[in-house]
Parts: structure tokens; C-alpha cells; sequence
């Protein structure tokens, strides 16, 4: 009888940690949560309620074909792709979100006070968070031009950006998880 009531237990606070996530990302602006949300938005949320929570941006870049984030923005090559055909960037919040038909897919920030959910700080630069995060299942991706700016990339929904070399993180990216 207690096995089946710890299971009952579990499965109802396994529940309610998803939802709890979602509650704690929309409360927290220095939360990010790879694959879920970051800056008070969670991914696969509707733009329009984007636009109620964070109000309007200070520019819209309607595009008349999707294009890929990796590949069109940062011009790299990556297993992951992220299509969008529209961009909402909050240059006061330092928040860039790219939609897609009307639905979040990726969320950038130019902040770099944030923690994660695994309480990793932004602010301890990019060996701290690849100390954090390990090597399982990281891409490193550079443009082709010796330029200095690396991309870090998870396949859990995160990928962080140094681009000059200096271990400080730049930008960092949450995206779905594959």
C-alpha cells in the first residue's frame, strides 16, 4: 500500500514541477530554462500574448520567407534548426524573441545577468557554464571567416555566444530541446 501511494505522490508533484517552472520562468526574469523559456516568456507561447507580457518592442522585422536561426543569423552551420519568420527585439530589456507563424520558437538575451535553472551564472563567463554543463552533447560552431565569435550549443534547448574570445558570455540562446 505505501508503493502505491508514493507513486501517486510522485506523479502528482512531477506534474505540478512542469508547471511550476512555467510559473517561476514568467516571475523571474533572470531565470532561464534551456528548452522552456527565458526573460518572462516561455518557447511555443503565442506572440500575441509575448506582446501582453512585455509590451511592445522597439522593432519588428516581418520577413516574407522564413529563414533559419543558425544558418541566416549567425552563419553557421548547425544540426539544429530553428526556422522564424518574424523577429521582436526589446532593445531596453536586451531580449531578441524570433517567432515563427505566430509562435515563440527561440528566445536570445544580450543580458548576461541570468542563472539558469541548474544555477549555473551567466556572469562566471563561458569555462564556468562548460564546467557547469560538461562536454556531452555540446557543438562548437565558428564562422568560416577566423573570427573570433563561438557559438556553444546544447541539444537540451541552450547555446551560449562569446564573440571576441574573451570568455565573457555575449548572448545566450534558448530554443526547444531535440
Amino acid at each position: 500500500m505505501k508503493i502505491i501511494i508514493t507513486n501517486i505522490i510522485v506523479i502528482f508533484l512531477a506534474g505540478n514541477f512542469d508547471n511550476s517552472i512555467s510559473i517561476s520562468i514568467r516571475n523571474d526574469n533572470t531565470l532561464i530554462v534551456p528548452g522552456t523559456g527565458a526573460e518572462n516568456i516561455l518557447l511555443k507561447q503565442q506572440a500575441d500574448e509575448l506582446l501582453t507580457i512585455k509590451g511592445y518592442p522597439e522593432k519588428i522585422s516581418e520577413l516574407k520567407e522564413k529563414k533559419e536561426l543558425f544558418k541566416d543569423v549567425f552563419k553557421v552551420n548547425s544540426s539544429i534548426k530553428i526556422n522564424f519568420d518574424k523577429i521582436f527585439y526589446y532593445d531596453f530589456q536586451k531580449a531578441i524573441f524570433f517567432i515563427d507563424s505566430n509562435i515563440v520558437t527561440a528566445i536570445a538575451g544580450l543580458s548576461f545577468r541570468k542563472i539558469t535553472i541548474d544555477s549555473v551564472d551567466l556572469t562566471r563567463g563561458v569555462e564556468f557554464f562548460i564546467f557547469n554543463y560538461g562536454n556531452k552533447n555540446l557543438q562548437i560552431l565558428k564562422k568560416d571567416n577566423g573570427s573570433k565569435d563561438t557559438i556553444y550549443l546544447y541539444s537540451r534547448g541552450i547555446a551560449i555566444v562569446d564573440d571576441r574570445g574573451d570568455d565573457k558570455i555575449d548572448m545566450y540562446i534558448v530554443f526547444p530541446a531535440l
